[in-house]
């Protein structure tokens, strides 16, 4: 390369350890080591008069060599680096670049050519032709197409791995057997990385990553469903101090596996795909009792909290529940399966019997929600949990939804892990770069 430099791709993801990034950056400019000199030396003095562009991929598993390109950027002012890492690498002056997953379809329009402008669709229907070439897009399997690409997040690697599966199962066939898709994603090709070749190896690979305390943090907020506040995590993160909850969820949100949604108060999600991840983790790890337990006490407080407001202002007070209304359905499912009792204050309510009596205005907006009488409420109709007892559910409302109680708490918590409708809520690797 002369004086006048040039674009260099580094890729890093045969690399394990951080004291070897030197010699990948110095294999890729084709420079040598030179004897009894530090090769951070002699990459500054090769980089110092060119002007390079590094492209460094999978900067994440060696991010501790992070000072290395610091003190390369120091020496070489005309150097510039592009490193596609989960988590930033805090180099000053370091600008992030999220990449988000591929755009989702208007579920609402299901013609052919408005679903082919979707990303995910288009990504969907050119790997399922490369496998059966007579796959075609059409109005009879359109609704299913724009599930897969729903139920996947919009992940690339997850739509392939679907995709490849149409030679063997139609779209409603695949979309149906989605709710396992850590076993069903199982066919990548043999000239992909092994940690690319199944959904479950990718995550896996992800997670590995992880701190142990991290990886704990994780598979205890997998339990909460459309999202939860800090205040809710705290309560997941029981043992840990405030701080410390802070600092690993501020962590988790940095490597892409939590993700923030809009507003005022910070309200954190994470995508579905890793959310079943993380409770099959959950699960062996023989703690998802314990989780789900304090999942559930944390909502019957949250519910016994708004008691005054319920009575005095129902619509401001359905309002703030509104956001909360997936964990408190998910919460209830744990709660009739494990015949807990978890009954806020007040004269015969329970946390069930307050959902129940919210479930009829689901859906609509607050203004045009009927009160909801204490009669009413109290009656028949409502659910009640309490130790030992059975608990009933108004049945309009639950059947056919996610939430569906039907095989306990295991299948009425396992509802979406993030609202779709809510913008910039989906988690992505970042591209980092550095300007000088």
């Amino acid at each position: 390369m002369d004086s006048r430099g040039g674009i260099w791709f580094v890729d890093l993801a045969p690399v394990r350890d951080p004291e070897h990034v030197g010699a990948a950056i110095g294999g890729a400019l084709e420079l040598h080591e030179v004897p009894g000199k530090p090769l951070a030396e002699s990459l500054g003095d090769y980089l110092r008069e060119r002007h390079v562009l590094l492209l460094i991929d999978n900067f994440e598993q060696v991010s501790s060599a992070a000072p290395l390109l610091g003190e390369l950027l120091a020496q070489a002012p005309r150097l510039h680096v592009l490193a596609t890492s989960r988590a930033a690498l805090r180099l000053s002056g370091e600008h992030e670049y999220s990449v988000p997953p591929l755009r989702l379809p208007n579920a609402s329009q299901l013609d052919v050519r408005s679903l082919l402008a979707s990303e995910a669709v288009q990504l969907f229907v050119t790997r399922a032709k490369a496998v059966s070439p007579d796959f075609r897009l059409t109005e009879a399997n359109a609704r299913a197409v724009v599930g897969i690409c729903e139920a996947l997040d919009g992940l690339p690697l997850a739509i392939e791995l679907a995709a490849a599966r149409s030679k063997l199962l139609p779209p409603a066939a695949l979309l149906a057997r989605l709710e396992r898709r850590l076993d069903l994603l199982t066919t990548g090709g043999p000239d992909l990385p092994a940690r690319q070749r199944t959904l479950r190896a990718t995550i896996d690979w992800s997670f590995g990553l992880l701190e142990e305390d991290e990886q704990r943090l994780i598979e205890r907020l997998a339990v909460f469903v459309g999202g939860f506040t800090l205040e809710a995590a705290e309560e997941a993160c029981r043992g840990l101090s405030q701080r410390e909850t802070l600092d690993a969820i501020a962590s988790l949100l940095d490597k892409s596996l939590l993700v923030r949604g809009p507003g005022a108060e910070p309200r954190f999600g994470m995508l579905e795909t890793i959310r079943e991840y993380a409770l099959e983790r959950l699960a062996a790890s023989g703690q998802e009792q314990a989780a789900r337990s304090r999942h559930a006490g944390y909502y019957a407080g949250f519910m016994e909290g708004g008691e005054q407001l319920w009575d005095e202002e129902q619509s401001t007070y359905l309002a703030q529940v509104e956001p909360e209304y997936d964990n408190l359905i998910a919460a209830l499912a744990w709660a009739i399966d494990a015949r807990r009792g978890y009954r806020p204050a007040g004269p015969g309510r329970s946390l069930g019997l307050l959902v129940g009596a919210r479930l009829p205005e689901r859906g609509k907006p607050v203004a045009e929600r009927r009160p909801v009488a204490r009669e009413r409420a109290e009656g028949p109709a409502s659910t009640r949990v309490r130790g030992g007892g059975r608990a009933r559910v108004p049945s309009r409302r639950l059947r056919g939804s996610p939430y569906s109680l039907r095989g306990g708490a295991g299948a009425g918590a396992r509802g979406g892990g993030w609202p779709r409708d809510r913008p910039n809520a989906r988690g992505a690797r970042k591209h980092r770069g550095r300007r000088r």
